[in-house]
């Protein structure tokens, strides 16, 4: 934020299909690119955004939400508001407020990304042939979302905490699983296994190959 130029602090509300999308990490990344301060969140029934600058980056800022918006991304409507300065130091990701009075449209299961599908079928990647990789642009939204809004612990993956590799994906503003609620691998993500008619477990590092080999 410059000392000299005229600066300005806005509340911007994202309407339409904002949540599932990547929204939040590409908004940080557009901040970061402006030089922009403060923070956006997911609510009930939209994205919030509370941005502060120069003017023009700002009103720069804001005009790229729509015109570089995620491709997942449908936005109906963007109400902008000036308001109170925060004084923020950068730019964060700020944490999810719930409204009962509040709806939204549900992202729909997206296939798996170009990036997941080098990844899968790479020996050397840790996540080699996990049938659960996805990242922010690409996986389940519809199949395991709850509630809104979107976080992982208002969807099925709460149940399956994040090892320390992925956490740091997950918390790392440069990475495409930044922020991605579905984030996991075969350390700590979900699994399948294969089982006898009797129910017990067939050993192996593969039962979709060992399924397979039984039809």
């Amino acid at each position: 934020m410059s000392a000299t130029s005229p600066t300005i602090a806005v509340r911007l509300r994202v309407s339409g299909l904002v949540q599932g999308v990547g929204f939040r990490p590409f908004v940080h990344r557009l901040a970061i690119r402006h030089g922009v301060n403060g923070w956006v969140r997911n609510t009930s029934g939209r994205v919030e955004i509370h941005a502060e600058g120069d003017i023009e980056a700002v009103d720069a800022f804001a005009s790229a939400l729509r015109s570089d918006a995620p491709v997942l991304a449908r936005i109906d409507g963007v109400v902008c508001e000036v308001a109170e300065s925060e004084a923020p130091e950068g730019f964060v990701v700020a944490a999810s407020v719930t409204s009962a009075s509040e709806r939204q449209p549900v992202s729909p299961d997206v296939a798996t990304c170009d990036a997941c599908l080098a990844e899968l079928v790479d020996p050397t990647n840790r996540r080699f042939r996990y049938p659960f990789i996805t990242c922010t642009d690409c996986g389940p939204r519809f199949t395991v979302i709850e509630s809104m809004p979107y976080d992982r612990e208002r969807t099925s993956m709460r149940r399956f905490a994040q090892c320390p590799a992925c956490l740091a994906e997950y918390r790392a503003p440069g990475d495409r699983r930044y922020h991605s609620e579905t984030n996991s691998c075969a350390v700590c993500g979900p699994r399948l296994w294969l089982v006898t008619p009797a129910g017990e477990e067939v050993p192996g590092n593969d039962p979709i190959a060992a399924a397979a080999g039984q039809l």
